[in-house]
């Protein structure tokens, strides 16, 4: 991702806010984020040939993390403070719902469906649909939230990353959650570094 990630999705111009206190400041929990972002596309790399429970333990607990701690460092830049911050728990989608007004999200929506063309929509999904359904469901599967949405389902409560349990469960594409991640970072990256050289 380069540093127009910043311009791509037009951050808001008063992003960030620096609260003044003890807590972690927004390039900590930038750092933070980038740390788990970078150990999921890691792990991501050597899921090929791996078994589902390498996909649903450790490949998704290490994205979500880093979905989390990426949207938490977003809200910390808008003055939210760690105990605000952890209000949100584990869930991903709410935390991108209250994030989500920091940036345009219709331009960051198309950048990823820019960003995703390498990736093709499952099967599954196009035999649910015909003709130009399949053109609409290919860009609603490329955008971030509804990843987030699956994904909290397995992350958050009931914790399914963490802890073994039967049953069927939907689990989101750990590509598009990263590459969601990748470009929300980078923009963030990007607008700290265009503050710091004022």
């Amino acid at each position: 991702m380069t540093t127009e990630a910043d311009d791509k999705i037009q951050l808001v111009d008063t992003w960030p806010v620096e609260t003044p206190d003890d807590e972690m400041g927004v390039s900590g929990h930038l750092q933070w984020a980038w740390s788990y972002q970078f150990a999921a596309r890691v792990l991501l790399k050597h899921q090929n040939g791996r078994n589902q429970s390498f996909y649903m333990g450790p490949l998704l607990q290490s994205c979500g993390m880093a979905a989390e701690l990426t949207l938490k460092a977003m809200l910390r830049g808008v003055g939210k403070s760690s105990k605000e911050l952890k209000k949100f728990g584990h869930n991903t989608y709410d935390a991108y719902q209250a994030a989500k007004g920091q940036f345009h999200e219709g331009r960051f929506v198309k950048l990823l469906i820019a960003l995703t063309q390498h990736r093709q929509l499952p099967e599954e999904i196009q035999s649910r649909a015909t003709g130009s359904e399949i053109i609409s469901l290919d860009n609603q599967w490329r955008a971030y939230f509804p990843h987030l949405d699956l994904l909290d389902k397995t992350y958050d409560r009931p914790f399914r990353t963490r802890y073994v349990q039967g049953g069927a469960v939907v689990v989101p594409d750990a590509e598009m959650v990263l590459i969601g991640n990748e470009v929300l970072l980078s923009a963030m990256d990007a607008r700290i570094m265009r503050c710091s050289e004022h």
